[in-house]
């Protein structure tokens, strides 16, 4: 493309408008304050260009370091280890984090769990099984946290940003010994579907 007529790309929201109305605008033919702030626009589009691409990129190295088993346990928890991980290793109808990635890392950060080893260590060390109670990829790393240390989770991981469970979670923390009403009460939260 000849750089002294710039065309912008209809991916740009404003520049989709001005193809639109004035067509491909040679800029050659601009004038004054139109003209620089048509180069002034060119180039911020051409750096935001360069800089997703280098997202991108670091997003494909990072999912591809992640296929090998042993880079995978040794990665930082993110959003990209999680998934991939948690793709590996558990068949649930939902593999996603119902659009709370970001929050349910933090979560796991402040429990304590900051590579993808940790989380297959305390899998392995409290022989955690889902029982198939939880369907999406939050519900089941929360419920890794409350089986291997509620108290803990409570103290330090719990957010707020849910305010009750119902009778069959109730009933898969009851199974493993844990006092979860308890918990509920000492939180504020709600047992949904229980006679109490």
């Amino acid at each position: 493309m000849n750089k002294s007529k710039f065309l912008f790309s209809e991916r740009y929201g404003v520049a989709s408008k001005v193809m639109k109305d004035y067509g491909a605008i040679d800029i050659n033919f601009v004038t004054g304050e139109a003209k620089r702030d048509y180069a002034k626009a060119a180039a911020l589009l051409e750096t935001a260009d360069e800089l997703l691409q280098k997202t991108v990129d670091a997003i494909k190295e990072q999912k591809s370091k992640a296929e090998s088993e042993e880079n995978l346990l040794d990665m930082e928890i993110d959003s990209i280890s999680l998934q991939t991980y948690l793709d590996k290793n558990f068949d649930m109808p939902y593999k996603n984090f119902n659009g709370r990635d970001g929050l349910i890392v933090q979560e796991l950060k402040n429990f304590g769990l900051t590579k993808i080893r940790n989380i297959a260590d305390l899998i392995k060390n409290i022989k955690f099984v889902n029982d198939s109670v939880y369907t999406n990829y939050l519900g089941l790393l929360r419920a890794l946290m409350m089986v291997a240390d509620t108290g803990k989770y409570f103290a330090e991981s719990w957010t707020g940003d849910w305010t009750g469970i119902g009778a069959t979670e109730i009933s898969f923390y009851e199974k493993r010994s844990i006092d979860i009403k308890k918990y509920l009460e000492t939180y504020g939260l709600s047992a949904m579907g229980v006679n109490t």
